[in-house]
């Protein structure tokens, strides 16, 4: 036994040593440039900082209040609004990259893209500014922004602030009625818009179709509109869309269109005579519009020291440079440096991104631009050091890689599943030797242990998966990656078991569009997987209880309830909303319901709204048993019904390939069932399939098991027991999911609602299917029937001549008088006047440089009237204003 006691003692002294990382990669060593960033005030440690604050005892609060030293940018001090950054940011970093956009045009990067310095940013963002007032915009203008991801995104958004308006920006790819809700809610008075189509689209239906629409008083929108701008032209539109030069035309007699570009040239004449608008910290910034997965969308209201305290105090690192922790785990300042390269992939009109990129931008990174399509190619082509992504799109790039593990050979297979096995062991054992296992907090002495001795013995297995496995990951995300972000949805703990064994730091914050948004995150130094992490600076949160409103101490799930400088103001033009999620005293009602730890993280349970109520009055929050059963390589999505029944059921949508890996189906029906889903629209035929893959001994029998073994540890009433598979993933095509990848409960409850009622009334749905097969054999016996009667009627007819059609000549037209073509007869006049009203119109488009800007008549002196207003300038200066007549 003492020789034993003598081994495990030598074991964990050669742990010790064994588990000091030598030097850190390239992407993690201290950047040279770092002493130069190094704050004024000392680098706050996690024991001192709110933000890892846990509450006392006798206390049922998290976080505390911040004092305005504690929230001050790092090197940008006394901000009062966003745009004055960009001046500050050009004299630190002027040369620096800031933007990097490949796929959308311009000068600069060659292959129609685009790169700005710090300086040229600063530059345009001016120009763009002092375009939009001498167009008409002011102070506490409302402008519609409908476009995508590029550089001109963030330039327009900075440019609206700097001339006084306020954007309330949305997706081009949002529903026509809800942008039409938002530019009519929100009392717009400009539109901006990515592309002339979108425009277009957006001004037929008000000006042309002109229907009644609730809640969308056109009259007063017709009022109420001074100008458009169109980011991007398509000199060639072809199908029906219209150029910039078409829309301007089609609707000057409504409106004048502005396109970026001669605004830009334009502004940039008179940008040093250009007074930018004062802003203070209290000056609505944005009004961000929810996504609406039911009824009407909200319009949050946030103002400038809302967004100033998101890039004053998040951090990936609560600590600048930490030497060891306590297990001899090398740490380094993982927030970024000068020159760091952001991969911005999610949509910017969304408060994530939006306040990402401020984040980043305010510490002289760059910012790289990609699509979905280019997404995998500019990993490798960027090397990016950090990502922000939803959880969904770390979900593709997991289920990318395990398709990759299934192909060669049955030997390679074999390796790469126990390499995956040790992985997955060794990491969940460090988990509980560094206490941050969510699910055993604080463990006993043994546990510790054994766990560290697990460690010792799987190291050098682990060693030799980061060579062989799991450094093809890290190269396969570029090589430098230093830190991957998610939010706005619950990341599944497989995705976290994934990035943790490949050795890829991945954190988590939680907010909402309200809060701007984020309320908690976790960091490098304290990554509990699984939790929403500590509360931000500044920030305060508690736990109400779903009935009584009484706050709850750790350890107690109910509503999370949020307080600090990040909480919107209210809802735009809706009191009734507002009320009903802010206390007068600025507590917040976020709707999600969740717990504290006893370490101080914050775990999210479920959203209050998503609750199911069985007949029995139990409430179930679906969203973590969702996303339990997600956890498994099986099942690509679920989503849990049971409204009203005695029991829950579950839509799933299984994968695939996994069913392949695993020997539940065959090669031949899995190729079978994906070549039906990629290529087949008849959700009747898909749901046959779905049927006849469920009635599968095999495939039945294994999402049994699963079903059984993730209800193994709930209660009885969280137990799924009954299942319905469909082939039809959910996603934004079909409808089932938002712009920002969240199922539309609704939506997938009126569209599978004959699959759930199988679930609940399988004697039910089996008749209906019997009268389905019914009615198909009857239909196929009629044609068939029908079919015959018509070959034997045609066998008995004769044969009829051949039918010629009668040929008709074209009357001549004689050649003299009115008759005559050419620019003698009237033909030709009619030719001439139809060219010379193609032509007209075309001064409508706003042409910078010297010659000033062409409007209509009526325009004349309200575009004067702007000018003189923002340039401060006398007659000898004012802009040049043409008339067309």
């Amino acid at each position: 036994m003492l020789q034993l006691i003598a081994l495990c003692g030598v074991l964990i002294a050669h742990h010790a040593v064994a588990f000091t990382p030598s030097r850190p990669s390239p992407s993690l060593r201290r950047h040279p440039s770092a002493r130069s960033l190094r704050p004024t005030h000392a680098a706050a440690r996690p024991s001192d900082r709110s933000l890892t604050m846990a509450a006392p005892p006798d206390a049922h609060t998290f976080g505390s209040s911040a004092t305005a030293e504690e929230m001050k940018h790092p090197f940008l001090r006394n901000l009062n609004s966003i745009p004055e950054m960009w001046p500050l940011l050009t004299e630190r970093f002027g040369d620096r990259t800031a933007l990097k956009d490949p796929y959308h045009g311009g000068e600069g990067d060659g292959e129609g893209g685009r790169a700005l310095t710090y300086r040229q940013l600063d530059e345009e963002i001016r120009s763009l500014g002092s375009g939009l007032a001498t167009a008409g915009l002011l102070k506490g203008d409302k402008v519609t922004f409908i476009a995508e991801n590029s550089h001109r995104w963030i330039i327009t958004d900075q440019a609206i602030m700097l001339a006084g308006g306020i954007s309330i920006p949305r997706g081009a790819a949002a529903d026509l009625k809800e942008l039409l809700f938002i530019l009519g809610h929100s009392e717009s008075s400009v539109i901006v818009a990515e592309t002339p189509a979108v425009l277009d689209k957006l001004l037929h239906y008000v000006y042309v179709e002109a229907p009644a629409l609730p809640d969308v008083d056109l009259t007063a929108l017709k009022k109420r509109l001074k100008f458009a701008v169109v980011l991007y032209d398509d000199p060639s539109a072809k199908g029906g869309h219209l150029s910039l030069q078409g829309v301007a035309t089609k609707y000057q007699k409504n409106l004048t269109v502005y396109g970026y570009d001669a605004l830009v040239t334009h502004g940039s004449t008179y940008s040093s005579a250009f007074r930018p608008v004062a802003l203070g910290p209290d000056d609505v910034a944005t009004i961000m519009y929810t996504s609406g997965t039911t009824g009407r969308p909200k319009g949050a209201v946030l103002r400038q020291r809302n967004l100033l305290h998101q890039i004053n105090t998040n951090t990936f690192s609560g600590q600048e440079i930490v030497d060891k922790d306590k297990d001899g785990l090398l740490g380094y300042n993982m927030n970024p440096f000068p020159g760091d390269r952001f991969l911005s992939i999610l949509p910017t009109w969304h408060i994530f991104e939006r306040a990402a990129e401020y984040w980043g931008l305010s510490r002289g990174t760059e910012m790289i631009y990609t699509t979905k399509l280019h997404f995998k190619t500019d990993l490798s082509k960027f090397s990016p050091h950090y990502l922000i992504a939803v959880p969904r799109l770390y979900e593709t790039v997991v289920k990318g890689v395990e398709k990759k593990f299934q192909e060669g050979s049955p030997v390679k297979r074999g390796l790469v599943r126990l390499l995956r096995s040790v992985s997955r062991k060794y990491v969940k054992a460090r988990r509980i030797v560094r206490n941050r296992n969510l699910f055993d907090f604080n463990p006993g002495f043994i546990t510790r242990l054994k766990s560290r001795l697990a460690m010792v013995f799987l190291w050098p297995l682990y060693k030799v998966a980061s060579v062989l496995l799991w450094k093809k990951i890290r190269d396969g995300l570029g090589g430098s990656m230093k830190v991957l972000i998610s939010g706005g949805a619950a990341l599944p703990m497989k995705v976290e078991d994934f990035f943790e064994m490949a050795d890829v730091p991945l954190v988590v914050g939680y907010g909402l569009t309200e809060t701007s948004p984020v309320i908690t995150n976790r960091n490098v130094d304290d990554n509990t997987r699984g939790t929403a992490g500590t509360v931000v600076t500044g920030t305060q949160i508690r736990i109400a209880d779903q009935e009584t409103g009484e706050v709850l101490p750790a350890g107690r799930v109910g509503v999370i309830e949020a307080k600090g400088p990040q909480v919107m103001s209210g809802y735009y033009n809706n009191e009734e909303a507002t009320d009903a999620v802010l206390t007068p005293d600025g507590w917040f009602n976020t709707g999600d319901l969740g717990m504290i730890t006893p370490t101080g993280q914050l775990t999210l349970t479920g959203r209050a709204k998503d609750t199911i109520v069985l007949s029995n009055g139990e409430n179930i929050e679906p969203e973590p048993i969702e996303v339990d059963i997600m956890n498994s390589p099986l099942v690509d999505q679920a989503m849990l019904v049971g409204q009203d029944e005695r029991q829950l059921g579950g839509l799933l949508v299984p994968n695939l390939d996994a069913m392949w890996e695993e020997g539940i189906v065959t090669t031949e029906a899995r190729d079978k069932y994906k070549k039906l889903v990629e290529e087949s629209s008849d959700e009747r035929a898909l749901r046959k399939a779905a049927d006849e893959l469920q009635s599968i001994p095999e495939v039945d029998a294994a999402l049994r098991r699963l079903l059984r073994e993730k209800s193994q540890s709930r209660r009885p009433d969280e137990a799924v027991r009954m299942y319905r598979l469909i082939l039809q993933p959910f996603s934004q095509e079909n409808g089932c999911l938002t712009q920002t990848f969240k199922v539309k409960r609704h939506v997938v409850l009126s569209k599978f609602g004959d699959v759930i009622d199988s679930i609940y009334n399988p004697q039910k749905a089996g008749l209906i299917d019997r009268v389905r097969s019914t009615i198909d054999k009857q239909t196929d016996k009629i044609r068939d029937q029908a079919d015959k009667v018509r070959d034997t009627i045609s066998s008995k007819l004769p044969d009829l001549p051949e039918f010629k059609k009668p040929e008709f000549q074209k009357p001549q037209m004689p050649d003299w008088g009115p008759f005559k073509r050419g620019k003698e007869g009237k033909g030709g006049e009619v030719e001439q006047q139809e060219q010379e009203q193609q032509q007209q119109g075309q001064q409508q488009v706003l042409k910078g440089g010297e010659e000033g800007i062409t409007v209509a008549p009526a325009d004349r002196n309200h575009h004067e009237a702007h000018v003189e207003h923002h340039l401060g300038v006398g007659e000898e200066k004012r802009i040049k204003v043409t008339e067309v007549r």
